[in-house]
């Protein structure tokens, strides 16, 4: 089975925000720096984990995306 790279991009994206501190947002420019993908593929990725209900974004100047439930249940 070939994975596809926006599948690979997704689980680095899940790791990145599941190694922080729990409850700190990730800003989307942080995890697209460490990523290596554009900007606009970035926001598509994380649309889609969003809608998935893996993540989920928190507004505000301090804002970014954070786990949207415990990452053993993932």
């Amino acid at each position: 089975m070939k994975l596809t790279k926006s599948f690979e991009q997704g689980v680095c994206i899940m790791a990145i925000i599941a190694t922080q501190e729990e409850n700190v947002p990730v800003s989307s420019r942080t995890l697209q720096a460490r990523v290596g993908s554009s900007m606009t593929y970035m926001q598509k990725l994380l649309r889609k984990l969003v809608v998935a209900g893996l993540i989920k974004s928190a507004p505000g100047a301090n804002g970014g995306f954070v786990l949207a439930r415990s990452i053993t249940n993932i």
